[in-house]
């Protein structure tokens, strides 16, 4: 599962857009981007993402999980 594709799920979700998460996470909305590309993401800068988005980790987490992926 790639967890920047859930995160732009739940972007979606909110309407709250990247800028304003990037700028609340004190990053340029690039770079936040270009996190959201990235293969994997720390869990601490998970959280942050999703508090910032007002949603829960596990919510944001199932918006990524295809139901075809093998475990």
């Amino acid at each position: 599962m790639h967890i920047g594709k859930a995160i732009r799920k739940a972007h979606s979700i909110t309407n709250i857009k990247h800028a304003t998460v990037a700028k609340a996470l004190g990053i340029s909305a690039a770079n936040y981007c270009h996190a959201l590309s990235q293969s994997s993401m720390t869990v601490w800068r998970f959280k942050e993402i999703c508090d910032e988005l007002n949603m829960d980790m596990n919510s944001v987490y199932s918006l990524g999980a295809d139901p075809d992926e093998e475990l």
